[in-house]
């Protein structure tokens, strides 16, 4: 996993706009999960958009996504689809 910060950003328009070309990695394997559409606008493809956490204790959103990617995770990746 890897943390983008204020750093690996590009001000644009108002907003911080993460830039995935600055972690050196093969972004066909990359996920980046925000709830923000402007933060991911540079790479739309490895976007997983997710409701915005608004305090609330019940909210499962990061349990259930995680759960999920460790579902997937275990599949071949023949079996993946990519969307």
């Amino acid at each position: 996993m890897y943390r983008l910060f204020r750093d690996a950003t590009r001000y644009e328009d108002g907003h911080h706009v993460k830039d995935l070309g600055c972690i050196n990695r093969d972004l066909s394997k990359v996920i980046v999960i925000d709830w923000n559409s402007q933060s991911v606008r540079s790479h739309p493809r490895n976007a997983l958009k997710i409701k915005e956490w608004k305090g609330n204790d019940d909210d499962r959103t990061l349990i259930d996504l995680a759960l999920l990617l460790k579902s997937e995770s275990s599949l071949p990746s023949s079996a993946l689809v990519p969307f």
